[in-house]
């Protein structure tokens, strides 16, 4: 059994504890950014101990997950069951998703009841099931009973099964959701893709730990926002619609997705815009997503913005996309991001994208293809330091690029970019 934690022990201990009323041969732990402290159950599983770092964008949780699966499967496990820590499993968790594992394509999910606010004393260690009944939003099939359904975007990562099989051809949660939300839907629509199925498996219950939902946290709202645009560039429509239209209705965001818009609002009552808004209004039917090549799910990848019935993988990415003929214009990539980054003015001045183009074009030449982006990249750090940044970005960016003509000649390779002395 795989789960990842943060600041989660009590929710930690009390799944063990779950644990070892039932047959497991082993969990593995991630704590993503901390050390759980883990005290001794009879009859618990051994602990296989994963450490993740935590990035400044909020808990990696797809990362942990895949490296936690990852290590379960060095370690030989035939089968993987993805628990959410403050998750109890059932006495027979393990042995349903077991007994429904095969050879196919598929995510085993099973039924997840939230339970009330512990009694004093907390929960009792059996007889959970008595106390809520599974989550009506999802199939909960009689015990020894599977469920198949079409509706992947049922699926969630409280609670799942997979074969290693089933994980090492899927390749894991897509790593650039941080934080919270849309990197459990986006995985399962990617399997989706892939051609597996979505089986609820009867009687391998799980028991939801009662703690206030983290969607209603104030610091998850940005992060919940962000994923979704990340989604919506992936995949071409909003996942959490139930959330976002909660949060909008609340005051906390701008949903409409209509108009394939989502925007933070700020404490003054304005709004902030996201991706995919900005994108909208720089140019129009912006198909791109953010990222390189698709390898294994991991990263973002540009895909054209479908529907998922009309979504189809093993499709080459890049600027040729299958279905969309027209490599997408740089112009309104480039004002979309001066637009995210608050440098309107920028967005506006034509002449920097053709200077910065001429140097790429000579770097590429005169040096290095290479090296032409960690050259803007550098002239873009040393013009932040000057009294007038746009100014000093031109009178570098001519510095650059007349050293790049002469890289590989015997002479002088003039002075230093920082020496203001120096300058025209």
């Amino acid at each position: 059994m795989v789960v990842v934690t943060h600041g989660r022990d009590d929710h930690l201990h009390r799944q063990r504890a779950g644990l070892a009323l039932g047959p497991s041969d082993e969990h593995v732990v991630v704590g993503m950014g901390e050390e759980p402290r883990l005290a001794e159950i009879p009859g618990a599983p051994p602990v296989t101990r994963v450490h993740v770092p935590v990035p400044a964008t909020g808990l990696p949780l797809a990362t942990a997950r895949n490296a936690g699966a990852a290590t379960a499967i060095a370690a030989g496990a035939e089968l993987l069951v993805l628990l959410d820590v403050d998750c109890i499993p059932g006495p027979n968790l393990v042995r349903r998703y077991a007994a429904a594992a095969g050879d196919e394509l598929a995510l085993l999910c099973g039924p997840v009841a939230y339970l009330p606010p512990p009694p004093p004393g907390g929960y009792p260690a059996t007889g959970l099931g008595a106390l809520a009944d599974p989550h009506p939003a999802r199939p909960a099939p009689p015990d020894g009973q599977l469920e198949r359904t079409g509706d992947f975007t049922l699926f969630w990562s409280l609670s799942f099964a997979v074969t290693a099989a089933t994980w090492t051809r899927l390749g894991g949660f897509c790593e650039d959701y941080t934080g919270y939300g849309g990197e459990d839907t986006d995985f399962a629509v990617a399997a989706e893709a892939a051609g597996a199925q979505l089986v609820w498996v009867g009687g391998a219950e799980a028991h939801h730990q009662h703690h206030p939902p983290a969607r209603t946290d104030p610091r998850r709202v940005g992060e919940i926002v962000r994923n979704a645009t990340l989604f919506h560039r992936r995949h071409g429509w909003w996942p959490m619609g139930g959330w976002l239209t909660e949060l909008a209705a609340a005051g906390a965001v701008e949903f409409d997705p209509s108009r394939d818009v989502l925007r933070m609002v700020g404490e003054a009552g304005t709004t902030r815009p996201c991706g995919v808004s900005y994108l909208r209004r720089a140019g129009g039917d912006v198909r791109v997503a953010a990222g390189g090549e698709r390898t294994g799910f991991r990263s973002t990848a540009e895909l054209p913005t479908r529907r998922p019935a009309e979504r189809r993988y093993g499709e080459a990415v890049g600027p040729h996309v299958p279905g969309y003929p027209h490599p997408v214009n740089h112009s309104e990539w480039t004002t979309a991001v001066a637009l995210e980054l608050g440098l309107e003015t920028a967005a506006e001045d034509d002449s920097s994208a053709t200077t910065i183009s001429e140097l790429t074009s000579r770097v590429t030449d005169g040096v290095d293809a290479g090296a032409a982006p960690m050259t803007a990249f550098l002239i873009g750090v040393a013009a932040g330091r000057a009294d007038d940044p746009a100014v000093a970005a031109r009178d570098y960016t001519e510095k650059i690029a007349h050293l790049a003509d002469g890289w590989g000649a015997d002479e002088e390779r003039g002075v230093p970019a920082n020496d203001q002395s120096a300058r025209a």
